[in-house]
């Protein structure tokens, strides 16, 4: 879920029967998973190589090609371990508030 379909959710959340909490809490719930999905093309589409230092610690690197204007454009997403580890964390949190939000929005339909 992009761009427009967040802010047709968001429109949709004023117009439904609901609390200023539920309201508030939706309207994090999609806060935090904007957070986390520009990167989203990287973990579906992008290709994985793992980085290993010589004292021991790792970084990821993705590598992905996007193709604009039928002209490829090189991007590159490198993380070491406490980066992995909190952008895990985010996207977590990220997929399961946002789940349960649009599920109680569902319901108030």
């Amino acid at each position: 879920m992009a761009g427009p379909r967040f802010s047709e959710i968001q429109s949709l959340i004023l117009k439904v029967d609901a609390t200023q909490k539920q309201r508030d809490a939706a309207s994090a719930a999609i806060n935090l998973w904007q957070e986390v999905e520009p990167k989203r093309a990287f973990l579906a589409h992008g290709e994985l190589t793992t980085l290993l230092e010589a004292q021991g610690g790792w970084h990821a690197r993705f590598d992905l090609t996007r193709v604009k204007a039928n002209t490829p454009i090189e991007e590159q997403w490198v993380l070491d371990r406490p980066e992995t580890t909190k952008f895990n964390d985010r996207l977590k949190s990220g997929f399961v508030s946002l789940s349960c939000e649009l599920g109680s929005l569902r319901k108030r339909l």
